[in-house]
């Protein structure tokens, strides 16, 4: 189970994704499908980066790409912004 810092959200799901660069690629498939580049916060290297700059959404919310490849080195990570949680 997550834990957050202040309240915990009453809807929706703050999940996280990792990447790895491997100093070439520029696009990585994304977990979840996803609207808009904003459905996203992402962080390099403690860095937030700015959607539509930085990177970008493509294949229909799929996939993201970064507007410079990755390097190995770099600790890149993502979070859903409040996913949407399906109940059966």
């Amino acid at each position: 189970m997550p834990s957050y810092t202040g309240r915990t959200p009453l809807y929706g799901l703050f999940e996280k994704q990792s990447f790895v660069g491997d100093n070439t690629q520029q696009i990585f498939t994304l977990t979840y499908s996803v609207g808009n580049s904003s459905a996203l916060l992402v962080v390099k290297n403690g860095l937030v980066l700015e959607p539509d700059v930085d990177y970008s959404i493509a294949s229909a919310g799929s996939e993201i790409d970064f507007s410079v490849a990755p390097l190995v080195t770099d600790n890149i990570f993502a979070i859903y912004m409040g996913k949407q949680l399906l109940t059966p």
